[in-house]
């Protein structure tokens, strides 16, 4: 029931799209905002909106990075485009955000189709200006995204090679007026963007704003991360493999790209940068997700490590045959030897790195790659098809778990019983919140309350405690409109204080149907 809306930042770009504020401490994040208010209005609701958007990005995603890695040269086939998406799934955090309205697939999705546009471009340069402009767009797009969408500004450069590979600067200026005026059409959509959804057209773009959200910076760093744990924990850590091929396909084949092709490999490397460079400006730490378009293009970029050909060489034919039984035999020898690893431990801890190794081998024995091309496929095939497998299976687990499953079952529960109109005023007991993902203020309480029943409540009509003497005095002045608490919370009032009955004839009390919480009804006069 709303998929992976799980952090409190996630509910609160969906409360502030419902609720139509401009808030300037979110000032580059109004491009996410806008793509999830929309989504909500034309499926009718904001959880329809959650699922429609979720399931384009992951159709985005896919879509994008195939053609991308299938188009990036022109010896690039299906297997290439196949290889990318398996290693793109193949790391677990790729997999678990496409599911969720996070501000990085937003930023992931705007990204790649920049890339998956100039790749396009590049093929015809000449009759492609056009291409250009919607570039200028998209990057407009990215940077009100998220602030790291200002790494693209490292692919720009390719807009100047000739395709006599010279860098032309000539050249560039002229490319340069289409791509500046994609960008003069990109603001102007943000400024419909903002006078349909927050009434205010200039927002984002006022002096007042601006200065507002700079001052939400701090020169207080909560933690300086060093480089090289940073290298390892962002790049490294969670998929391997996709930075090793990243930086094999760069380094072992990079000559036999064109210069404005070679620019894509710096992208991710200018985004890690921006991230370092935030926290040192700012009171925020990296997290993985941040890196998440850096994971993607590395992922269709490591692609290129391989390059099939057909009719296959005798050669290629033979070392094809080596690598499947290779493979086949260390996968066999994780069941017939006698170990206490689970086998998949032992797939990710021997299997992957003795194939991986058995890659770069060819790579580095066999230059030619119409030798080599295929077995460096069926190897890749075996390990990217099988970790994208356990990662879709594992995600699939998490929705299934309780706390993934009912996070919008208060809301929903209570939903029918309750006028959201303002003035709106609700007591909550913290056992009513028990086992909520990510709620653990009146913020995220509006913020999911507004998501799930569509409402415009805020933070001051909410409030959370304990059900005690001081609760049960709140409700004999009728404080609040709604009070909801657990089923077993209610046996407790029901029970205790005898002798301060006043309460009980001011409000009603209604059992949701599933037995967990029960809401009390102030009534009305």
């Amino acid at each position: 029931k709303g998929g992976f809306v799980v952090g409190s930042d996630m509910l609160y770009y969906l409360d502030v799209g419902l609720r139509q504020v401009g808030d300037p401490f979110i000032t580059f994040r109004y491009t996410h905002v806008f793509a999830l208010r929309l989504a909500s209005v034309l499926m009718g609701s904001t959880l329809g909106g959650v699922r429609l958007f979720s399931g384009a990005v992951g159709g985005l995603t896919v879509l994008l990075t195939y053609f991308s890695a299938r188009f990036l040269t022109k010896e690039a086939k299906l297997p290439n485009g196949l290889i990318a998406i398996f290693l793109i799934m193949s790391v677990p955090l790729v997999v678990t955000l496409v599911l969720g309205p996070s501000v990085d697939t937003t930023l992931m999705v705007i990204v790649l189709a920049f890339v998956a546009l100039y790749i396009v471009y590049r093929h015809d340069a000449k009759s492609g200006r056009w291409l250009l402009g919607i570039l200028g767009v998209l990057f407009i797009m990215a940077i009100r995204t998220k602030e790291v969408g200002w790494a693209l500004v490292v692919i720009i450069p390719g807009f100047g090679f000739s395709t006599d590979e010279k860098f032309r600067w000539q050249l560039l200026g002229a490319n340069l007026r289409f791509f500046f005026l994609g960008t003069v059409i990109g603001v102007s959509i943000m400024v419909i963007a903002n006078a349909i959804f927050l009434g205010t057209p200039l927002f984002g773009l006022r002096p007042a704003d601006l200065a507002s959200y700079y001052a939400t910076w701090s020169d207080l760093v909560r933690s300086k991360p060093t480089p090289a744990a940073t290298l390892a924990d962002l790049v490294i850590g969670d998929n391997p493999i996709v930075f090793v091929l990243f930086a094999a396909a760069g380094l072992w084949f990079g000559k036999s790209l064109s210069k404005a092709t070679r620019v894509l490999w710096l992208f991710p490397l200018v985004l890690l940068g921006l991230l370092l460079i935030g926290t040192t400006r700012t009171a925020w730490s990296i997290v993985p997700r941040g890196f998440l378009s850096g994971i993607v293009v590395m992922g269709l970029l490591a692609s290129r490590v391989f390059a099939v050909h057909l009719p296959m060489h005798r050669r290629s034919i033979q070392l094809s045959l080596v690598a499947v039984l290779t493979a086949v035999g260390v996968a066999l020898f994780g069941f017939v030897t006698k170990n206490d690893l689970a086998y998949g431990v032992y797939y990710e801890q021997a299997l992957v790195p003795a194939l991986l190794g058995l890659i770069l081998m060819l790579m580095i024995f066999y230059q030619n790659r119409e030798y080599s091309g295929w077995a460096v496929f069926l190897l890749l095939f075996a390990i990217t098809a099988n970790t994208a497998r356990l990662n879709v299976s594992s995600v699939a687990r998490q929705l299934e778990s309780s706390g993934w499953r009912t996070r919008f079952n208060l809301p929903l529960a209570i939903g029918a019983s309750i006028d959201l109109t303002r003035p709106f005023d609700a007591y909550f007991s913290w056992g009513s919140l028990e086992g909520l993902v990510g709620v653990a203020n009146r913020d995220e309480l509006a913020g999911l309350i507004n998501s799930a029943l569509d409402g415009q409540t805020v933070r001051s009509d909410y409030q959370i405690g304990t059900v005690d003497e001081p609760m049960i005095r709140s409700m004999e002045s009728a404080e609040h409109k709604y009070v909801v608490v657990t089923a077993s919370e209610w046996d407790w009032l029901r029970t205790a204080p005898q002798d301060r009955p006043e309460w009980r004839d001011r409000y009603e009390a209604f059992a949701e149907p599933g037995g967990r919480y029960v809401l009390l009804t102030l009534i009305e006069d």
